[in-house]
């Protein structure tokens, strides 16, 4: 526990990224949002998702289906709000691959 703390990870320089780009109140709603998260997974884990997923399998493909449409859905966002040119054609270069 103490060196999850003391090592910065994705979600300090997500938060880090925010804080210096958009100012404190955005920094503090990303690590609301991140606390929120990590609180979910907490409690999920408590209650034994695997024991769950084991149950009933197709509420794992439902949860992973949302979650990747979520990220699809995130990386439309970030492609239509790229304020610059370059972002859009690496972008678009990566998709090549």
């Amino acid at each position: 526990m103490f060196f999850g703390l003391i090592l910065p990870g994705p979600d300090f320089f997500l938060i880090s990224s925010y804080a210096l780009r958009e100012g404190i109140k955005s920094a503090l709603k990303t690590s609301l949002g991140v606390s929120l998260a990590m609180s979910v997974w907490i409690i999920l884990s408590i209650l034994g998702l695997s024991v769950i997923f084991h149950q009933f399998p197709f509420l794992q493909v439902v949860l992973s289906s949302f979650g990747a449409f979520y990220l699809l859905y995130l990386s439309y966002v970030i492609y239509k709000n790229a304020k610059n040119d370059s972002i859009k054609n690496k972008i678009q270069l990566f998709l090549h691959f």
